[in-house]
């Protein structure tokens, strides 16, 4: 029996950054083979991490397609700052310019924000063509000497796009834990997931080509990354480094593999955004504000781009190799800390039946065996849709 190894030539003064590149590469080898293996589009395609199975609500999918995706090939939701798509068209809806949405609260007076307390707590909502005599109602009791004058105001907004935008962001009665909904439930989702294909690879990091730069986010992978989620000792980050430069190979199952789109619910207007992409003067945006095209839409902007769709795979069967040569303390504290999770696939153990296996030969390579059962399934990534795609047709 060959002798194990215990040293840790080469990289055991590694510095951090060094160890990032080395991950970078990696994520980017990886990027590439599960575009090859799922037949996905690097110009849309976006890896997300953690792989968390989704649970029983829809809060928890609708969360994915809330978020605007971040200009990386990988977007990590543990570690970049969430940013909202609700909260975000809402500010927009909210600065665009409407005569009739301003006529209604100067008709109304002091009765403005009280009718919006009792419109914006109704459940089920009152569609549109409804809100006039709805009000109506309320304001003979409520507001009577505005009573006409509203009902009036609120009939000639049934012709305006954007006050009735304006009205219908507030509309939160499909919310769930405070997530706005989309067109897609959990149901729907573990409905279509099991009609779905497999799909099968395999990764090498000896050949597969780093080459991301035609991607649509180009080489940039974003982030801080580590080949093991656990916290480790003092000299962690040398075994993570020596992991990441390593010889990786996986061997990858899913069951099923499934592309699942949802739009926005009814709180939202894709005419009133378009219009809104369309329009860069004050004509719709209101002077002097932010919001405005520029800070939504611009270079800097928190809308440059949308996810539209996600990428969900279920029952997942994954081998990856190490070979570095891991000596016996590292051995010992990989199989300690590593739990929480090993690339590619961070999920934790007993997440969702999820389970897996570290073991190591007389070379000191390493094998991790992991798998998720079938019904729970995974986000993989996003399709990523950039805003002039979407509001102009570009």
């Amino acid at each position: 029996m060959p002798a194990r190894r215990e040293t840790r030539t080469g990289l055991r003064t590694a510095p951090r950054d060094s160890a990032q590149q080395a991950m970078t590469t990696l994520y980017q080898q990886w990027y590439n083979a599960l575009v090859a293996g799922l037949r996905l589009d690097p110009a849309t395609f976006q890896l997300l991490q953690p792989n968390a199975p989704l649970g029983d609500t829809s809060d928890q999918l609708w969360a994915y397609y809330n978020s605007i995706p971040t200009l990386s090939l990988v977007n990590n939701f543990q570690i970049n700052a969430v940013n909202r798509f609700y909260d975000d068209y809402r500010a927009v809806v909210n600065v665009l310019i409407s005569q009739t949405g301003d006529t209604l609260r100067q008709d109304l007076g002091d009765c403005y924000p009280t009718w919006m307390t009792y419109v914006s707590g109704l459940s089920p909502a009152p569609k549109p063509a409804d809100l006039p005599d709805v009000y109506f109602s309320w304001a003979t009791i409520h507001c009577p000497g505005a009573a006409s004058r509203g009902r009036n105001d609120l009939e000639a907004m049934l012709d305006d796009p954007i006050a009735l935008a304006q009205q219908a962001v507030l509309d939160r009665s499909g919310f769930i834990n405070g997530v706005p909904n989309f067109s897609a439930t959990i149901e729907d989702l573990r409905d279509a997931v099991t009609q779905a294909p497999s799909a099968s690879f395999s990764f090498d990091s000896a050949t597969q080509s780093a080459d991301t730069s035609r991607s649509w986010a180009s080489s940039e992978v974003g982030g801080f990354w580590d080949f093991f989620e656990g916290g480790g000792s003092g000299d962690w980050s040398e075994t993570q480094a020596k992991a990441a430069a390593s010889h990786v190979t996986v061997s990858v199952a899913f069951q099923h593999a499934l592309t699942f789109p949802a739009e926005p619910g009814g709180w939202y207007s894709s005419s009133t955004l378009t219009s809104a992409y369309a329009t860069r003067d004050n004509t719709l945006w209101k002077p002097a504000v932010t919001p405005n095209w520029n800070s939504t839409f611009g270079p800097g902007g928190n809308m440059q781009r949308f996810l539209t769709e996600l990428i969900v795979i279920d029952g997942i069967n994954t081998t990856m190799t190490s070979a570095a040569g891991y000596s016996s303390s590292e051995e010992e504290e990989i199989r300690a800390d590593a739990e929480a999770g090993v690339f590619p696939f961070f999920f934790a153990e007993a997440s969702g039946g999820a389970s897996s296996s570290v073991s190591f030969d007389d070379e000191g390579t390493m094998t991790v065996t992991s798998t998720s059962p079938a019904g729970n399934p995974v986000v993989l990534g996003a399709i990523v849709s950039p805003a002039a795609a979407l509001l102009a047709g570009e």
